[in-house]
């Protein structure tokens, strides 16, 4: 179909040249207004985040900082860490991975800049289904753009471009799930997606806290099991690390070309499918989690920045990385199979039926919390937009698009998935640039004035 044709065409051409100049470029140009926190304060950024909210606990109705980011997390960490990156490697080769590490040493500084405006740029909400703010992209481009008229009508226009990114990742994570299931047991694929449906409305009817409780349950012991077992494959296949690695950064530069089943692909392929993927696996650019980000009770912007930061590292940096070795150490992706099944053919090859069984399970819950994630960040800016009528509808019409995407397949998706979230990302990181001077001076304040008095009381 011409639509479907002018759709992919669009999305091949926006992640590629336009793509580095705006995500690249621009999560360049934030690094340098951070002074490039996520490399000189990485240390001091786990410290305060991860590592010192596992030794606290919280308490009462507000949402700490940890909490927000486990959910954040958990409308990020989903198929695009698996189904995603097996993708990039089809696609673009080996030389894909490079371009999604890339990718992903920028979009720290762009995360941390979006959670540190979500939580700077918010406004207290009517606290109905466990939110106490209205936060995202839409709010911070309103009130921080300095240009007030420009940010008005980039607030304006994201608010309904993601309305329409976070209707189509109804369809994706479903049908990743429906996909793997289908291809590794056989199941019924309307089955599948029925209890997809069924989980999903079940945590959304609980509102906020329950996404919190099963967010902070679910992302850390899938983590876990995921980097277990992918460890235990790049021991088994050790010696083939060396060839992985000079594999990443020639096909980078130079292509890769047809090798077994895969059909080759040059520079300007692994550069459209690693960002692409890349990005996809952690959504920065699009201010998504910023919604989630921007509920948590921290003192600081700046505190909840470095979650940013720390979301970003753990998602793209880890498991992503993960997910990339195990396809390439175990030659699968020489095999010409999509990439939506090169990482259960690898789990499935290196510890059999057992393996099967853990990649779907990991697969499954990767994706469902992204898919419940998603779900809540779209109640909760419906709602603050458009009041809670609307919200309800969109929440049936959440539901109704996971059936769709179920049913149609991972692939299929692709193409309306890169061209909104290219369209988010263009208006959204037009807003942080010229925000930028805030985001540096917020930074500075932080470490100039905040630390020294916090450690004063």
């Amino acid at each position: 179909m011409f639509i479907i044709d002018a759709i992919t065409a669009f999305a091949d051409w926006s992640w590629g040249i336009p793509m580095i100049i705006w995500l690249v470029g621009g999560g360049i140009v934030l690094t340098i207004a951070i002074g490039g926190m996520q490399f000189t304060k990485l240390g001091y950024v786990l410290k305060n985040t991860v590592i010192k909210s596992i030794k606290e606990k919280q308490s009462g109705e507000s949402i700490s900082g940890f909490q927000a980011v486990l959910s954040a997390m958990g409308g990020t960490i989903g198929s695009g860490n698996i189904v995603g990156v097996g993708a990039a490697i089809a696609l673009g080769g080996p030389g894909a991975v490079l371009w999604m590490w890339v990718i992903g040493l920028v979009a720290m500084a762009v995360k941390y800049s979006e959670a540190l405006c979500a939580v700077k740029f918010r406004k207290p909400a009517s606290g109905e289904h466990g939110y106490l703010w209205d936060a995202g992209p839409a709010f911070y481009l309103k009130m921080g753009v300095p240009f007030k008229k420009v940010g008005m009508v980039l607030g304006t226009i994201i608010g309904f471009t993601i309305i329409a990114n976070l209707s189509v990742s109804a369809c994706e994570h479903t049908s990743a799930i429906a996909d793997t299931v289908t291809s590794a047991f056989g199941i019924n694929r309307v089955l599948i997606v029925a209890i997809c449906v069924a989980i999903v409305a079940g945590v959304m009817l609980g509102g906020m806290k329950r996404f919190v409780h099963f967010s902070e349950l679910v992302v850390p012991i899938m983590s876990i099991v995921y980097i277990l077992f992918g460890i235990l494959i790049i021991l088994k296949n050790i010696t083939e690390i060396p060839h992985v690695f000079a594999m990443i950064f020639s096909g980078a530069f130079g292509g890769t070309a047809a090798v077994g089943g895969f059909a080759g692909a040059g520079i300007s392929q692994a550069i459209r499918w690693g960002t692409a993927r890349g990005m996809y696996s952690n959504d920065a650019g699009t201010g998504l989690q910023a919604i989630m980000h921007g509920q948590a009770d921290v003192e600081h912007p700046v505190q909840q920045g470095m979650f940013g930061i720390f979301e970003v590292f753990f998602d793209t940096i880890v498991i992503c990385s993960f997910t990339a070795i195990i396809i390439l150490s175990t030659g699968v992706w020489e095999t010409g199979a999509e990439g939506s099944a090169l990482t259960l053919m690898a789990f499935t090859q290196e510890f059999g039926v057992i393996g099967t069984v853990v990649e779907v399970a990991c697969l499954c819950m990767f994706a469902i919390t992204t898919a419940i994630g998603m779900a809540m960040f779209q109640e909760r800016h419906m709602s603050a937009f458009f009041g809670k009528t609307a919200a309800k509808v969109f929440d049936v019409l959440y539901l109704i698009l996971m059936v769709i995407g179920g049913l149609v397949g991972f692939d299929a998706i692709l193409p309306f998935t890169d061209s909104i979230a290219a369209i988010n990302i263009f208006i959204n990181m037009t807003g942080l640039l010229l925000m930028a001077k805030i985001i540096r001076a917020t930074t500075k304040d932080y470490f100039e004035n905040f630390i020294k008095k916090d450690s004063k009381a």
